[in-house]
Parts: C-alpha cells; sequence; structure tokens
C-alpha cells in the first residue's frame, strides 16, 4: 500500500481464484524453465555434508540447462509519496465476553535504506532500539509502563532493493489512539536527542551476541556465504560498521527517516480494529 499501484511488490504471487482454476501444468512447465536454471540460482550447502557432495551435486545437475540469467532488480523507492491510514474493522479479534480486553492490531510502516547501503547499519540498530525485544523503548513504554500492548515490536527489511521500518503488535482497541502517540513520542525522542554512550555500548554488545547465535547454526552459515556472495559484505565487516555506530549517527538517521509528526509526516499505518463498526 506503501509503493504505489505499479510496484511488482503489489503483485499477489499466489495469483487469485482465476489463475489458480485455469492454469495448467504446461504453465507451470514454462514458468520453471523460464526461471529456475543454474544461472539464476545459487546452491548452497553446509552442515555435516556426505564425502561424495560434490559428486551427487554433478549427478543430479551437471547435465541441466544452464538458462538465462534474468536475474530482476526491483525499482527502488526511496518515500511514500503521501501519508496512508488504514482502518479497518475486526471483529474476529473481538473479545466478546470483554470488549474492552479487545486488542487491535496495529501495524506503522516507513520507508528506510535497503540493505548494503550507508545507512544500513544504523536503521537496523534504530530497530533494536525501539522495539527489539523486552527492554526496547516502545515495548517497554507500551506494555510495561502503561499496560496498553500486549505484544509489539518492531522489524527492519531490507531486501530487493526496498527498505521498511515496521512496528508492529497488539495494543488495547480502546486505547489504540493513545498507543499510537506514545510511539511517535517515542520517535521524537531518538530525533531531538543523542541516546547515552553506555546505552548503545549495552546495544552492540547485544547486537554482537545476536549475531553470533545466527552464525553458529547452519541457517546461519547459508546467510554469510549468500552476504558475501550477493553482496561482499563478510562478518568482519558487519561487526566494523555495527561498532562504528555513534550516539550521533543515531539522532542523524532517527531524523532522516523517523516520521514525528502524526499529521504532517508521511508514513503507512494499518489498523484492525474490533470496536470499529
Amino acid at each position: 500500500m506503501i509503493l504505489g499501484n505499479d510496484h511488482p511488490f503489489n503483485l499477489d504471487e499466489l495469483g487469485n481464484e482465476k489463475s489458480v482454476r485455469e492454469i495448467t501444468i504446461e504453465d507451470l512447465r514454462k514458468i520453471h524453465s523460464y526461471g529456475y536454471t543454474a544461472k539464476n540460482m545459487q546452491l548452497i550447502l553446509v552442515g555435516n555434508l556426505p564425502e561424495d557432495s560434490e559428486e551427487l551435486v554433478k549427478r543430479y545437475f551437471d547435465e541441466r540447462p544452464s538458462g538465462k540469467d534474468i536475474k530482476y532488480v526491483f525499482p527502488y523507492k526511496d518515500s511514500i509519496e503521501e501519508k496512508i491510514i488504514l482502518h479497518t474493522s475486526a471483529p474476529d479479534l473481538l473479545n466478546k465476553d470483554n470488549p474492552l480486553e479487545s486488542n487491535s492490531t496495529i501495524t506503522l510502516c516507513v520507508l528506510v535504506s535497503p540493505s548494503g547501503r550507508e545507512d544500513t547499519y544504523g536503521i537496523s540498530m534504530i530497530s533494536s532500539i525501539l522495539g527489539g525485544g523486552m527492554l526496547s523503548k516502545i515495548y517497554q513504554e507500551l506494555s510495561q509502563k502503561r499496560g496498553l500492548a500486549y505484544r509489539i515490536g518492531s522489524q527492519y527489511n531490507g531486501s530487493n532493493n526496498l527498505g521498511t521500518l515496521e512496528i508492529k503488535g497488539n495494543v488495547l482497541s480502546h486505547k489504540q489512539d493513545e498507543a499510537i502517540e506514545i510511539i511517535f513520542e517515542e520517535f521524537r525522542k531518538l530525533k531531538e536527542s543523542p541516546l547515552p554512550e553506555e546505552e548503545l555500548r549495552k546495544l552492540k554488545k547485544n547486537m554482537h551476541y545476536r549475531l553470533n547465535n545466527i552464525y553458529d547454526t547452519n541457517y546461519g552459515h547459508i546467510r554469510l556465504i549468500r552476504n558475501k556472495l550477493d553482496n561482499g559484505i563478510t562478518p568482519e565487516i558487519i561487526y566494523r560498521e555495527y561498532n562504528n555506530l555513534t550516539p550521533e549517527k543515531i539522532q542523524e538517521l532517527a531524523q532522516k527517516y523517523l516520521p514525528s509528526d502524526r499529521t504532517d509526516d508521511k508514513y503507512a499505518l494499518l489498523i484492525r480494529d474490533p470496536l470499529k463498526k
């Protein structure tokens, strides 16, 4: 909803009733032969592999056609054209025994820098600061201090040349406006004042711990290899970039990307509200 009508991300890859009903085996074969080729994919093997892994790969893939390199580069979009608010009724979320205890789901989204760019690591840190766990600012304020949120967190996604920062969770429906205002207040705080040095130091330490845990798994090894193949980025670069972040840099990026005015700034907000008629 934030990318405009013509952006390829708006295409529903699952299709619709008509396409599911009419698609044929030949259609599927054509799609498969067009996109699923050696030049358009990576085969990454990690873990406790058998000694004949290379022979197995050759057996199953050697005679397959190499195909064409048709990697698609998604268009870059760096701003939302206008504020978007979708406030919809969600009767499925209603607490029938106690309607005032019903929770709305909210998703607040802003466009930020995609992965692999200068601002990537700072935005990732901002996401962690705002909603990266039980000690994050939004979670502490909404859940622990005010009891307005059952679940709230943030997520940065920078894949496919598109960067989004989302604040998403469940908040008390009859106090959802207050909860949204608190989120914007946390945005304003990051924009107006540098993060204390000691707080940032602890965040960096926690980020290193999380990265180490990820990299200590087969899934983490795959991510490492893909990141190096696709972007030339190694773990050393990642750790260095996080270590180089300063309170002033965090504040600068908050000022660059985060909205602070609910009325005039550009962002997308989806509210699924069980109390809305």
